[in-house]
């Protein structure tokens, strides 16, 4: 519902000569297509139908049921028709571009909805990830949404999520309302749907993350976002998410029990478990764990006990990952044991030996 009072919607309709049952000198079809262009809503559905079901009556259930920022889209398009015309009140315009302007300003409040009203649409205990995509790409989208569960998030893909019975406008803005980020699936037909562009707009408009991936470098247009757009691929897109929710509870179960799963797993499987957790911001708790998980019951058969050995980072893994330690065991120490609020753990180099063991300075080493 738009903010619009009393007295601005008397103005508006002064301006835009309502009184007689029109908008200006609208005909049917073009203030359907007014609408359809604009917003891509149909002005003819029963939705907007309201006592005689003229345009100018269609107009006020517009502006009692849409939100601020699409009456004001409305409302730009109707004032640069009143003022490529010469017969206008100069008072009544002004009037109406204050108006306009306090409603594209205004920030609509995120919507809370229960747990069972989300259901059908978000995966529980998960990040909840909105992606904004054209419909021809949906299959592409689909794949990035199942690639990016493995890491606790769960994504919103319209064409996907949506069920046949349901309204899906209405679909639409649960998902909206509920989402925890916003990403935008950049191809070069994005920004030729006026779908997409309301859906950054409206994240935009909430204030949640939203990330600009674009999958054949396409630059962003209209807002300015302060993020860079992502242009490395999956794993540059999955790095941006983790260290915007680092410390998300669901993103490091995802992770961790990947890592700890690591233990039935290859050597190449373990140090990749380890990449993976990067950036991630630990709890005490959870570095012992992860000491745990390395040294483990059968420590000998581990997989990840690679990860005690000195091998060499490839120079492809630093630099996707902007990584400047050299080894496994480097890497280990200094971005995750290092975490621990006490500086519990430690890495000591096994006498004569060509691997390291895991020093705990509140018992003896693991």
């Amino acid at each position: 519902m738009s903010s619009l009072t009393l007295i601005e919607k008397r103005c508006l309709e002064d301006l835009f000569e309502m009184s007689g049952g029109f908008v200006l000198d609208f005909s049917d079809r073009t203030f359907e297509e007014l609408f359809d262009d604009t917003l891509g809503i149909n002005i003819w559905d029963s939705e907007y139908e309201y006592m005689s079901g003229s345009k100018a009556n269609r107009m006020r259930c517009f502006w009692k049921k849409g939100d601020d920022q699409s009456v004001s889209k409305i409302l730009r398009v109707l004032l640069s028709i009143v003022e490529s015309n010469d017969n206008y009140s100069e008072r009544e315009f002004k009037k109406a571009n204050e108006i306009m302007k306090r409603l594209e300003n205004s920030k609509p409040e995120k919507k809370e909805h229960s747990e069972d009203d989300l259901k059908d649409i978000w995966e529980p205990g998960k990040i909840r990830l909105f992606i904004s995509h054209r419909d021809s790409h949906k299959k592409e989208v689909a794949l990035l949404a199942d690639r990016l569960r493995e890491y606790g998030i769960t994504s919103f893909v319209a064409h996907e999520e949506i069920q046949p019975t349901t309204a899906w406008k209405n679909e639409i803005i649960k998902g909206l309302d509920s989402m925890d980020a916003c990403l935008a699936y950049m191809t070069d037909d994005f920004y030729e749907s006026v779908w997409t562009n309301q859906e950054l707009g409206y994240a935009e408009s909430l204030g949640v993350p939203v990330f600009l991936y674009s999958v054949n470098r396409v630059s962003p247009e209209g807002f300015k976002f302060d993020i860079q757009t992502i242009r490395g691929g999956e794993e540059a897109l999955i790095n941006t998410i983790k260290r915007k929710f680092s410390r998300h509870k669901a993103l490091k179960k995802g992770l961790l029990d990947s890592f700890h799963s690591a233990i039935d797993g290859s050597f190449l499987g373990a140090k990749k478990a380890l990449v993976d957790i990067l950036g991630l911001d630990l709890e005490d708790s959870e570095i012992v764990d992860i000491v745990s998980s390395i040294n483990g019951p059968a420590k000998y058969i581990n997989q990840l006990s690679v990860l005690l050995c000195g091998d060499e980072i490839p120079d492809n893994i630093k630099k996707k990952h902007k990584i400047i330690e050299s080894r496994y065991c480097d890497l280990l120490q200094n971005k995750i044991l290092s975490q621990h609020s006490g500086g519990r753990f430690s890495l000591k180099l096994v006498d004569g030996k060509s691997y390291f063991e895991i020093l705990d300075k509140d018992s003896e080493a693991l």
